[in-house]
């Protein structure tokens, strides 16, 4: 799980992974958007799964372009195919000579203008305020609206594109909606006007749905109203309109519409890099949220619960592991506290960055208030290159450390999470610019004193910084105290969780529970190699049984792995 912002990107919770992360979220900050972020492009390049929550400041607005059709009814001189001027001649037929008797007919023209939505917070929001443009004494009519998919200052722009060789074999006219940032395109959709339209059983009206980087819609009562004005402005039927190319002033096959025109100050909907999407702010949030009052609230709430309670749902986002990123103790506590309620994760927790020292270690470990099993406590820090500055930044070892966890959880969650056997290196710390390394002196052991404190931490070794312990923050010292132990349980209550509901709602009498009881252990098997012992007991009484509740234990017996090594060295005599 990772909650964090990002200059860009939608604000829902989701899973995610590949390369859609990038593309909804792009590059990642250091300085503006700090540890966190960059750590989870390191998961997504791992070959990670994200579940996702974008922060923003709650004051926060979002881009938008709202693209209004003004509709008048002249009249103008009626022209032949080519577009040449007719007349009457003496005997009432037109003609392409000038007989000083020009042919008039009412005609309508159709003005386009943009306009944006200030102090919106949300694409329904922005949709509401576009409607009140709607204004058909005036013949105003809002058609196309379009957001941003998340707030803050946004750089996308919005360029509406005809399609007339697609268009003239359907008979419906067709457009390309081209999302731009900056000089580059980086999505594009085809789309109708006419909202209602149907092709090889698809709708190609613009909706919320249609793009994946802004929203978009048409409201069809207000199109409806237009197409019903331009009909009544030219005098054309309103069914033959809904096929023309009412943007841009031309058929389907893009030939020239008598009695419609495009007025010539009109927005060009086709600009090069489009139309801006603007009045969104990143708000209290500013250019460089990291580590601000209004970053820390944010992602506080998400984790308490206080932005959505799916954060606390076990069955559908089966979450393992939440990595620290140089958080302030606020945070920590909030996703301590949410990973003790789920049970089904561990919190990697680290203390901090520039904490030189044991007793800073042991002072910032005191200031952590939640100690269980299903936290543990990382105490080194280092310098790397940032990877978009290529300058050296200090960070906590999470940031290595979730590219070992994606490794780890791929391989098996039972194996300790530390030593260069087990992929525990950690490639991106630069030699000498560890914060520190506990070495055992004359007067004091400081590798037992960090085990005592159950803060783990890396070495160098063979040019190599290792992960050295695997301890939980388990105050008591059980088979719980190894994170590995835990991770091990949790990987196959995930497992089971996933498997059950398939029988439930199938008990109907004492054997259906004994069934249910075989499906639950064929999942078992799968994890018995990973423990000394994995066994699976089923309890039935006959008040349970009244009640179709299960009930079973599950039983586990860890394997042990070697911690230290103590060699005796012994000298022998020639004799």
């Amino acid at each position: 799980m990772v909650v964090s912002s990002f200059d860009k990107g939608p604000e829902e919770l989701m899973e995610i992974y590949g390369s859609n992360f990038a593309n909804l979220f792009g590059t990642m900050s250091f300085e503006r958007h700090g540890q966190n972020a960059i750590q989870a492009q390191r998961i997504i390049n791992a070959g990670g799964k994200l579940l996702l929550k974008r922060v923003c400041a709650t004051d926060a607005t979002l881009a938008n372009l709202v693209l209004c059709a003004k509709v008048t009814s002249t009249q103008t001189q009626k022209t032949n195919s080519a577009g040449e001027n007719l007349f009457l001649d003496e005997s009432g037929e037109e003609t392409t000579t000038d007989t000083g008797n020009p042919v008039y007919v009412k005609s309508a023209t159709i003005k386009w203008e943009s306009s944006t939505i200030t102090g919106c917070k949300s694409y329904d929001e922005v949709v509401k305020e576009a409607a009140k443009l709607y204004d058909e004494n005036n013949k105003v009519y809002p058609l196309f609206v379009f957001t941003d998919n998340g707030r803050g200052v946004s750089n996308k722009a919005i360029r509406i594109i005809p399609d007339y060789n697609t268009s003239k074999g359907i008979g419906k006219m067709f457009y390309t909606v081209a999302v731009y940032e900056g000089t580059a395109s980086i999505e594009t959709q085809p789309i109708t006007f006419d909202p209602t339209v149907i092709y090889s059983n698809t709708a190609y009206g613009l909706d919320k749905s249609t793009c994946v980087q802004v929203n978009g819609s048409i409201d069809e009562t207000i199109y409806d109203s237009f197409i019903a004005a331009v009909a009544e402005a030219s005098d054309l039927d309103a069914s033959i309109i809904k096929s023309y190319d009412l943007i841009y002033g031309y058929t389907v096959r893009g030939a020239i519409i008598n009695g419609i025109s495009i007025d010539a100050e009109s927005i060009d909907l086709n600009s090069n890099y489009g139309i801006e999407l603007k009045e969104g702010s990143n708000g209290a949030f500013g250019d460089k949220p990291v580590n601000s009052d209004a970053w820390t609230n944010a992602i506080v709430d998400v984790y308490e619960g206080k932005v959505t309670d799916e954060v606390w749902d076990v069955d559908q986002h089966k979450v393992h592991a939440v990595c620290g990123a140089n958080f302030p103790n606020k945070i920590n506590e909030a996703i301590a506290n949410w990973a003790s309620f789920r049970k089904d994760c561990v919190f990697f927790r680290d203390l901090g960055t520039g904490l030189n020292s044991f007793s800073s270690i042991q002072s910032a470990w005191i200031e952590q208030k939640t100690r269980n099993y299903f936290v543990a406590d990382y105490g080194t820090s280092y310098q790397i290159k940032d990877p978009v500055t290529r300058r050296n930044i200090e960070v906590t070892m999470m940031y290595d450390f979730v590219e070992c966890l994606v490794n780890h959880f791929d391989a098996g969650a039972f194996a300790p999470l530390a030593g260069t056997v087990n992929g525990f290196i950690l490639k991106e710390a630069i030699k000498g610019t560890v914060n520190f390394t506990p070495i055992i002196t004359p007067t004091v052991n400081q590798k037992q004193a960090m085990d005592d404190i159950r803060v783990n931490y890396a070495i160098f070794e063979d040019d190599q910084c290792v992960v050295q312990s695997v301890y939980s923050a388990d105050p008591d010292y059980t088979q719980l105290s190894y994170v590995n132990n835990v991770l091990a349980i949790q990987e196959v209550a995930r497992a089971v969780r996933t498997a059950c509901p398939k029988n439930r709602f199938t008990f109907e009498n004492t054997l259906d529970m004994a069934n249910y009881a075989k499906s639950v252990n064929n999942v078992l098997v799968n994890f018995a190699s990973n423990f000394e012992e994995l066994t699976f007991e089923y309890t039935q009484d006959r008040l349970r049984a009244s009640q179709k509740i299960f009930y079973a234990s599950i039983k586990f017996k860890f394997g042990t792995w070697t911690q230290s090594e103590i060699f005796d060295l012994f000298a022998l005599s020639n004799d």
